[in-house]
This record gives structure tokens, sequence and C-alpha cells, in this order.
């Protein structure tokens, strides 16, 4: 009975665990069963949760910072104000400042790359774009950019030049000379912005005359076939008495083959030189008592045919008319190498003209034909004043090189 109990008891308990269809059918209450930890699931702790994802990270940011002056939407910034591009923890690599043209700014990196500034003034009544890029040392890039706009010179208040030589063969003693349409006040900003350019080395230096016109000369003669250009960077450069330069000039000119004429009033010869070698000897007659020929070193300022000489033109007591076929000028209150065959008994014996150098119609056209504007005129004897340094001509060559180079625009 015992063992009968225990079969019964078996076979109820296998029909407990099967359905009809064989499927496990789950006894008690429903849902999953709990374990002995009270995790639900499988055999091995059920199903677990995925791990969340990182948040994103920031990108870092650029530690390069980039100053611009001027400010942005800074007006009527003046000519002469230097553009600056400036940056803190970083290195510039990219500076552009255009103008509405689209006319680009010079400028320059320092060393560290670390400012940009430029090297040019402005233009007038101009609205300049600045763009600039820099790095931080990770590489990291950042860019900053402004605009402003110059201010309005009126027609009245612009600083204008003559410069000469311009675009001529001009000989071995013409200086340069520039000429300001007012005062300079700021001779030493002026100057600055002044440079002369030589195909051969050559030392030289400018000096001031007055407040309107400055000159260069070199420190000798200028070397033969020479060719010169003369830079005057007056853009945005103020003269110091309300004129502004508003535009850059270049102006190009060269040096012919060495001619110094060189005339002794005491011997009344003159002497051409050409090349450094005598190339004609001609007897003249200088300036007479009370009309002595200026002695020094003169320029051949012009170069002139059928000259008209009267008493008239210099208050002379003497009574003449007469008519030069050939002259070279080289002072502007009269003196000329010229024909005189009026005076022919003079040329070579005794000085009796008017202060100029007279010879004969041949001779005097040779040296028309073998002279340029430039060519030096040395004169000495006859017992003439000397020749001004400036306001008779070009007198440049009458001061010795080291006070002409020790004057200091200021």
């Amino acid at each position: 009975m015992g063992l009968l109990a225990a079969i019964a008891a078996g076979a109820m308990l296998l029909a407990g665990c099967s359905g009809g269809n064989g499927s496990p059918i789950a006894s008690g209450t429903s849902g999953p069963t709990q374990g002995a930890g009270g995790s639900s699931g499988s055999e091995d702790g059920g199903e677990q949760e995925e791990p969340s994802e990182a948040p994103p990270q920031p990108k870092p940011s650029p530690k390069a910072k980039i100053e611009i002056k001027p400010a942005t939407g800074a007006s009527e910034v003046e000519l002469d104000t230097p553009v600056t591009v400036s940056v803190i923890g970083g290195e510039l690599t990219k500076v552009s400042v255009k103008d509405a043209k689209g006319e680009t700014l010079a400028g320059q990196l320092n060393p560290t790359k670390s400012t940009w500034t430029s090297t040019d003034g402005l233009s007038e009544e101009a609205t300049y774009q600045v763009a600039a890029t820099a790095v931080d040392a990770e590489g990291l890039a950042t860019s900053a950019s402004n605009s402003f706009t110059t201010m309005d010179v009126s027609k009245s208040d612009v600083l204008e030049t003559n410069i000469e030589p311009d675009g001529q063969t001009v000989g071995v003693g013409m200086p340069i000379v520039i000429k300001f349409s007012d005062d300079v006040e700021n001779k030493a900003g002026v100057e600055k912005k002044l440079k002369v350019v030589t195909s051969k080395p050559v030392e030289g230096a400018w000096r001031w005359f007055g407040d309107e016109e400055v000159h260069w000369r070199p420190k000798s003669y200028w070397p033969a076939f020479t060719d010169v250009s003369v830079h005057v960077d007056l853009k945005g450069v103020p003269s110091g008495e309300g004129d502004w330069g508003i535009k850059n000039k270049v102006k190009h000119f060269s040096i012919g083959r060495s001619v110094i004429h060189k005339v002794n009033l005491s011997d009344h010869h003159l002497r051409s030189y050409v090349n450094g070698k005598l190339a004609k000897t001609i007897p003249v007659s200088g300036g007479k008592a009370g009309w002595r020929t200026r002695v020094g070193t003169k320029i051949i300022l012009q170069k002139r045919t059928n000259l008209h000489f009267t008493d008239e033109q210099i208050d002379a007591d003497d009574n003449y008319d007469l008519t030069a076929a050939y002259g070279v000028r080289v002072t502007w209150s009269g003196e000329f190498l010229h024909s005189a065959d009026w005076s022919r008994a003079n040329h070579g014996v005794r000085n009796g003209s008017h202060g100029c150098v007279g010879m004969s119609t041949k001779n005097s056209r040779w040296i028309y034909n073998n002279s340029l504007v430039g060519d030096p005129v040395e004169v000495v004897g006859g017992g003439g004043s000397q020749m001004p340094v400036w306001g008779n001509g070009l007198g440049d060559w009458n001061m010795s090189w080291n006070k002409w180079q020790q004057a200091k625009a200021s």
C-alpha cells in the first residue's frame, strides 16, 4: 500500500508539470519566478542593462586672442595712423588690409609673429577692411576682422611735390631737387620717406634749403652711366603745417658720360674733360671789373640758342644789343658760357664781359653739343665772388661734404 501510494503521488506530479501539448506551464502566480537571490529572469541573473554612452566632450577653444587697431567702426582716422594687428597666446598666420578699391596696405610681421604693423600711409577718405588669422600652441585657429574709415583731405591741404630730374639723362653734377607746395615743418618725418636707389654704389645725403625744398647729392660727382630712381613715399605723411601727402611717387633718370668744364679766368682758358681725359682747350674771356664772374662750381641749368643780350637787361652803363648763337646757362641771374664773336680780341687774353664766359661761335657750338644739363662748370680765378650754395642755380657742390651731411632734419 505504501508503494502504491508513492506511485500515485508521482503520477500526479508529472501531470502537474506538463500540458497536453508538452509546453511548460507555470504554476503558482503569473510572472517570472523569483530566484533565491530575489532577481528575476534566467538562471545567470536575467537580462542585464546596456551600459550608457559617455556625454560628448566640448571642443577646446583657441587660446590665441587677436586685437586690431584702429578699432572697428573708427572714422576720420588720420592718414599717418599705423594699422596694427597683435595676438596674445599664439602666432599670426595671415593678415589682410584692403580698401574698397581692393588695394592692399603694405605691412610687416615682427620676428615672433605676434604683431603686424602697416608700413605705408593710409589713403584719404577710404574704408579699410582688416582680416587676421592666428593659431595657438595646440594648432587651434582663431580669426578676427574689423573695418574703419579715414579722414577726408581737402584739395588745398594736399602736399604736392615737384621732383627733378624726371626722365632725363643728366650730367655727373646734377643734384636731386624736391620742391614742396607748402612749408614742411615735419622735415624728419618727410625725409624718412625719401629714398634714392642707384644702379651703382653711391654715397649721398639729403639737405634742406628753407621749408619747401630739399636736395640730395652724392659725396662726389655721380659715377658715369648710373641709373637712378627717386622714391617719394608721402602717402599718409603730415607736413606738420596742416597738409598731407596723399600719394607716392617714383621718378627715374640716368647719369650720362662724365663731362666737366674747368674755367680758369687767370689764364683765360676753359678745359673740358670727357670721362676723365682732356678733350678740348678753349680761349675764353670772363667778367671784367665790376662784373666779375662768380667762382666756384656751377651746374649747367639750360642749353639755349640765339640768346639775346642787352644792356637794359642788367642795367649796364655801356650800350649793347647782341645775339649769341649758342649758350649754356649756369646761374638764374644770367651767367652763361656762350658765343661772343664780338669780343674775340679778349679770348685767352683778358676778362672783358659783364659776367659771362665768352668764346668763339665755333667753340661755343662744341660746348653746346657736348654738354648736358647737370654737367659741372668749375670756375677759378678772375677775382669774382663765391657762387652761393643755394638761391642762384645749383651751387650744391660749393659746400663741403662734412658740412652737407651734418645737417639733420628736425
